[in-house]
């Protein structure tokens, strides 16, 4: 009996080794994403997509983009990043596509110094390709991304280091491509400053598109960095160049060294990307959103009021004050995801819309 029992709790502990074993060595996967893979003729290379769906995607709606060097890094660390601001409504419902290198037996740390750098270093053999990448990403990545998903014009380029330098290459080259830029402890010095030589080429070309289209760029460093030295030459060029239409925030964050800024740095910087207005209005203009409205799936009846010059939301879980003006018919709550969006054709009652974390409430107007 006794042998019997030494074996059962032999064969259990072999058991719960062996789980622990197979638990241990399995892949935690991220909610929503998925992998695909692109051939660049522009580069000749393979590359590998990690890419991060809203929660709730759907074909029909259209998202912006948010495209990520060197996800084999920092894949992870921005779609958590990005899941926080979406749940405190700093940014909108957006799709992750996160570059990697898929050829077998690619190295990223050499990879990367030829995908990024915009000149050839001696010290460096496979250098200077930014150009490559560049038209990669024009040509063949975002026509490949637009066709495979609900995308819109809105887009945002992030990249840390060496990709913080190609990110302001793409800026000064292709300033049309996107709308928000984040390079964070970026590595601008690289060849003697060579980056802004680019700017200088391309001023009438970057200046035309800034007024045509204002973009968001913010850019952060670590104070213990040792390449803070090119953060400042960095501001003092655009400090210099005063470009109009250029939304520009830059940041030295305390106690923190290279790598660390990517944290506070990026979700900052994918804040600052996606800044919503917060316009003045008009009192009449929100007077036409007031009155009682009731749900078109429950029984829940809420009114909308004006305190203190903003709209307020009362329903039956509370009173939700002071809503931001992002237009003339969409209101945001600061720091949770709670947006009101009306709208109205000609002479029907008015639309309510509210969105909240992974809800959307249709409501109609009932009374003025």
């Amino acid at each position: 009996m006794k042998n019997s029992k030494r074996y059962i709790s032999l064969v259990l502990g072999l058991f719960g080794l062996l789980l622990i074993k197979q638990v241990s060595s399995s892949e935690v996967p991220i909610a929503g994403s998925e992998v695909r893979t692109i051939y660049s003729q522009k580069v000749g290379q393979l590359y590998q997509l990690q890419i991060n769906l809203p929660m709730g995607f759907d074909k029909t709606l259209s998202y912006p983009v948010i495209y990520l060097l060197d996800s084999q890094w920092d894949f992870p660390l921005i779609s958590a990043t990005y899941g926080q601001m979406y749940f405190d409504g700093f940014v909108p419902a957006a799709v992750i596509v996160g570059i990697t290198w898929g050829g077998e037996g690619d190295d990223p740390n050499v990879k990367r110094v030829r995908d990024f750098s915009p000149s050839k270093m001696a010290l460096n053999i496979e250098s200077g390709g930014a150009a490559n990448f560049l038209a990669f990403i024009k040509d063949e990545l975002i026509p490949f991304v637009e066709q495979e998903y609900s995308t819109n014009e809105q887009r945002v380029l992030m990249g840390s280091s060496m990709g913080g330098l190609f990110t302001l290459y793409a800026l000064f080259n292709e300033p049309q491509l996107f709308t928000g830029y984040i390079p964070t402890a970026s590595a601008s010095g690289w060849d003697n400053d060579v980056v802004y030589s680019y700017a200088k080429t391309n001023d009438v070309k970057l200046r035309s598109q800034l007024a045509k289209q204002p973009i968001n760029l913010y850019s952060a460093v670590g104070e213990l960095d040792h390449l803070k030295t090119d953060f400042a030459n960095m501001q003092a060029f655009f400090a210099q160049q005063q470009y109009s239409g250029l939304h520009l925030k830059t940041e030295i964050l305390t106690n923190l060294g290279h790598a660390g800024i990517k944290a506070p740095g990026n979700a900052w910087g994918l804040q600052f990307a996606f800044q919503k207005a917060d316009l003045v209005l008009q009192v009449t203009e929100l007077q036409r959103w007031l009155g009682k409205y009731k749900s078109t799936t429950s029984d829940e009846i809420v009114s909308v009021s004006l305190q203190q010059g903003r709209l307020s939301l009362d329903r039956t879980s509370g009173l939700i004050a002071n809503f931001h003006n992002a237009s003339s018919n969409l209101f945001y709550q600061q720091g949770q995801l709670y947006q009101l969006r009306f709208s109205q054709e000609k002479s029907l009652p008015v639309n309510l819309t509210i969105e909240r974390f992974g809800m959307v409430e249709e409501f109609k107007q009932t009374s003025h």
